[in-house]
Parts: C-alpha cells; sequence; structure tokens
C-alpha cells in the first residue's frame, strides 16, 4: 500500500518538473520583435585598394553592440555579405558566440572580392566592388533550455569598396610566436616558437607549447617588429592586455590560428599517437599525457611510430596526418604541408617524451 500512495506523488514531480521546463523557455527567449539587435560599426579605411605592400595589413575593424534575447541566452553572431541592398545571395561567415569584434584583413577582403563579387574582370584585372555587410544575430544550439530558436535579427549595414589583388596563395607561409616564455622578445633567438602550416589549409597553423600564466606573447608572420599582432578578431582560451596575449593559468597548449575566420584558439594540448604502436588506428583514442612540461605516451607493441595534434577548432576531421608529426634522432619534425614522412620502428613499452618548448622527441 506504501508503494501505490508514492505513484500520484512521483506523477505530481514530473508534471512539475515539465512545467518549470517549459517556462524557462518561455521566461528566458524573447518573441522576434523583442529582441535588441546588434548596432554595427566600423573603424579604418571604406575604400580599399589591395596590393602587395599591404596584402598583410587589417585595414577595417566591425564592432557590435549586444543582441539581447533574454537573460543567459547565448547568441551567435555571424558577418553576412553581399553586393546589394537585399543580400540576395548573400555569403556568411559564422564568426561565434557573444564575440562582438571583427578584424578585416586586407587578405580577406581580397578574397571576398574575388571569390564572391566578381572582384577580377577581363584577363584576371582586378575590378573595384562594393561589399555591403551586416551581423546577423541568433540563438546559439548550445542553448540547453531552447527548443524552438526565434528569427534571426540584423543589424544596420556598412560598405568598403575593395580593389582586389589577385595573387595566389596570399595567406603568408610563416608565423611566429614570440614573448616571455619563447625568446624572451628577441626575434634572434631559437626559442621563438615557429607554427607549423595545416596541410591543405591556406592561413591555418598551429604549435604546442608550455605558456606560464601573466607571460605575454603575440604572432607574426616575419622574424621581426612589423605587422606583428595580438588577436584577429576572435580570442579563443585567452584575453589581451597591453598589446599582448595571455593565459590564466599555466599549462601544456595548442595554439592554433585559422586567418580565413580570423580565430586564434589557445586551448588544453591534445596529442595522440596512432597505429599498431599504441592499439590501433582510430582517431583520438590513444592519448598522450601531461607530465610537468612535457607529453608522454608509452608504445603497447612494436609498429611505426606516428603522432599527431589536434585541435577544437582544426578542420581536419579525422585527416589527422594533416597535423602529424614524428621524433627523429632526439628532434620533433613535423609533416607541416609536406609529404609523407620518413617512419620511425619502435619496439614495445617505449615510452615516448614530447618536450615542445625545446622541440625534442625523445624515446625510452
Amino acid at each position: 500500500m506504501k508503494t501505490i500512495k508514492y505513484i500520484p506523488l512521483l506523477a505530481l514531480f514530473c508534471m512539475v518538473f515539465t512545467r518549470c521546463e517549459t517556462d524557462i523557455e518561455k521566461m528566458y527567449v524573447k518573441s522576434t520583435n523583442e529582441v535588441t539587435p546588434p548596432v554595427l560599426k566600423s573603424e579604418g579605411f571604406t575604400d580599399i585598394t589591395i596590393d602587395e605592400s599591404n596584402i598583410n595589413l587589417v585595414p577595417m575593424v566591425l564592432s557590435w553592440s549586444k543582441s539581447d534575447f533574454g537573460p543567459d541566452v547565448l547568441v551567435e553572431y555571424s558577418l553576412e555579405m553581399a553586393d546589394n541592398a537585399s543580400f540576395s545571395d548573400a555569403h556568411t561567415l559564422t564568426i561565434g558566440n557573444n564575440v562582438y569584434l571583427k578584424a578585416l584583413s586586407c587578405t580577406d577582403l581580397s578574397k571576398w572580392a574575388i571569390n564572391y563579387f566578381n572582384g577580377l574582370g577581363a584577363n584576371d584585372l582586378p575590378v573595384k566592388v562594393s561589399i555591403i555587410m551586416r551581423i546577423v544575430a541568433t540563438v546559439a544550439l548550445e542553448n540547453p533550455t531552447v527548443t524552438i530558436p526565434p528569427a534571426k535579427v540584423y543589424s544596420n549595414t556598412v560598405s568598403v569598396s575593395v580593389v582586389p589583388y589577385n595573387v595566389p596563395g596570399s595567406y603568408p607561409e610563416t608565423m611566429y610566436m614570440i614573448g616571455s616564455d619563447f625568446g624572451g622578445w628577441n626575434w634572434g633567438s631559437d626559442q621563438v616558437a615557429v607554427m607549423t602550416p595545416v596541410h591543405s589549409f591556406d592561413g591555418h597553423f598551429w604549435c604546442v607549447r608550455y605558456i606560464t600564466a601573466g607571460n605575454g606573447f603575440k604572432w607574426c608572420s616575419k622574424r621581426e617588429w612589423n605587422g606583428d599582432f595580438f588577436s584577429l578578431g576572435e580570442d579563443l582560451g585567452f584575453y589581451t592586455a597591453d598589446g599582448n596575449a595571455f593565459v590564466e593559468e599555466d599549462g601544456m597548449y595548442m595554439v592554433y590560428m585559422d586567418m580565413t575566420t580570423g580565430k586564434i584558439s589557445v586551448e588544453p594540448a591534445k596529442v595522440y599517437g596512432m597505429g599498431d604502436c599504441f592499439g590501433g588506428w582510430n582517431t583520438a583514442t590513444y592519448p598522450f599525457v601531461t607530465e610537468g612540461k612535457t607529453m608522454v605516451a608509452t608504445t603497447i607493441a612494436a609498429g611505426e611510430l606516428r603522432i599527431y595534434a589536434a585541435s577544437d577548432i582544426a578542420p581536419v576531421g579525422n585527416d589527422w596526418w594533416k597535423m602529424e608529426f614524428v621524433p627523429m634522432d632526439g628532434v620533433i619534425v613535423y609533416r607541416g604541408a609536406g609529404n609523407d614522412q620518413e617512419r620511425i620502428p619502435v619496439p614495445a613499452d617505449k615510452k615516448v617524451v614530447l618536450d615542445f618548448n625545446a622541440e625534442t622527441g625523445i624515446i625510452e
């Protein structure tokens, strides 16, 4: 009889919980006509002729105000581009959640003008085009209480006239990271971090480094104080102050740069073994672990040593070899944009120790 008495109470609890969840959705997400749209501003040049001298510069920065869909609602922003005021046949670039700034490089503007807006005329000669831009705000899919997001809301528009520069591979081929931990701000130091290009992805670079909290760092495509930067617009996992980038805590980090979308991510490092010596060929299955300022893993069988790194914003998916590397003669050698690497056979029960700051790889 006691069990029977508890059944109505359980049913009542389920009804209340379901009602609360529905109320949360209604309470926290505004209807479209109540949402505050973003207000878009631009700083910099609005009439830009791009050539070899300025292809790596940032002539324009977009910023916008927060769009309010309700308390604690995560908002995703996108940049929409068109050559007409009605935005027919528009092109959209996802920017991210709760991001309010986007730096537009000459490389970006040139590629958009050529790829989207007929920026090349007869004989592939550059033609001036006008690009109209606005910010699109919508509820991010990560919101757990939102089942049917409201419609998108749009900012005001800004325009820029662009004469593109028609050059293949207009993203830099090299990228360096300098700072207190990386060469002591001396470009001539061997400790300056040389970032590795991602195979088949122009404008994508990565490196793994141990970074000390409070020690500033920044980037440049050349080993000199000319064109250096500390942000591309969207900063993930780090903060900026006084013209430098910083992490909140000491740790081993993956630094991933996507110049095509203006993202730089500094996230906990992910490094994996691959192949028979680690147990098989499944991705993200055989991780290296951090020991002090190194990362280590032990082989379980004989085989060819293959190792790769991963990032949450990397586009490589199961093509893990696009971020592959291997220790050779005690030195970490990166595949980068090159061909398949030399095979390194190892027996079972060997500890592989990777010191990324020193660029050494030891098999013990």
